[in-house]
């Protein structure tokens, strides 16, 4: 602790927090082959392993980029549409995404919120995302396949 007051030149306390114990719902999505791919990826060295190169970060970076986006935006189209909820809501009805490498997580608390509803139709939420998600990469991934 003196060391950090040295470093710092001030104490910091723990922040209280209020934790919540409940129920959630957590969807785990993966985007399949994106090792495979990777292994094609090598430093160019000319035009022709340049070229390939940016085809192989297209397929890999840029595919998960783009479904990440898609998944995002999923979100806000789906509140858009339920303006009546919106009044019931303390929050958005999104639920909390987070995303790393070829992965997103979504979750949604179950607890009731300001409206019974909000819960329900927030699951509704990460699970239509889930399915566009699911039928996007599905349809991308096909195209990905007839190019090459």
């Amino acid at each position: 602790m003196v060391l950090f007051v040295k470093l710092y030149g001030e104490e910091r306390r723990m922040e209280k927090r209020i934790y919540k114990l409940g129920h959630h719902l957590v969807a785990f999505l993966d985007v399949l082959g994106q090792r495979d791919r990777f292994r094609g990826l090598k430093k160019p060295t000319n035009a022709q392993d340049e070229d390939e190169t940016k085809e192989v970060l297209r397929q890999t970076a840029g595919f998960v980029a783009e479904l990440r986006t898609m998944f995002q935006n999923q979100f806000v189209v789906f509140e858009a549409g339920t303006p009546s909820m919106q009044r019931h809501a303390k929050e958005p009805l999104r639920p909390s995404f987070t995303g790393f490498s070829d992965s997103f997580i979504t979750s949604v608390p179950l607890r009731e919120e300001g409206h019974e509803l909000v819960p329900v139709v927030t699951v509704f939420s990460a699970l239509s995302a889930a399915c566009v998600f699911m039928l996007t990469a599905l349809a991308m991934q096909t195209s990905f396949a007839r190019r090459n």
